[in-house]
């Protein structure tokens, strides 16, 4: 399963793959999504993280961190599953081609069964 989900993510996801098959993986997607999310992690393409100006320790910080209670989050924020909101925004901007646009519908669909909150 987890090799046929990076094959799906792979070929929807590069315009290099053509616009058909594009079309027919975000479909196969789409249609077993319960199936294929639970290896989202894996079968997305990286993440690049950046690690935000000033935030890392120089040689002559504290090696303990201060923790202030605004660095915390609220107790009351809803929890965003980050593989979920990737892909989202990656089929987003697929979206924006016509010819994948109800491909891309279905999934984002789904998408919203899954986790509403990804989609605001």
């Amino acid at each position: 399963e987890q090799m046929l989900a990076e094959a799906l993510c792979a070929r929807m996801l590069k315009a290099g793959s053509g616009p058909h098959v594009q079309m027919l993986s975000c479909e196969v997607f789409a249609t077993s999504f319960p199936l294929w999310r639970k290896h989202l992690a894996s079968a997305l393409p990286a993440a690049r993280r950046q690690q935000a100006p000033g935030s890392g320790h120089s040689a002559g910080s504290a090696a303990m961190p201060i923790s202030r209670p605004q660095d915390q989050p609220a107790p009351s924020a809803l929890a965003v599953d980050e593989e979920l909101e990737r892909l989202t925004v990656q089929v987003l901007a697929l979206y924006q081609e016509p010819h994948l646009t109800p491909s891309c519908l279905a999934l984002l669909m789904q998408a919203g069964v899954a986790d509403p909150q990804t989609l605001l």
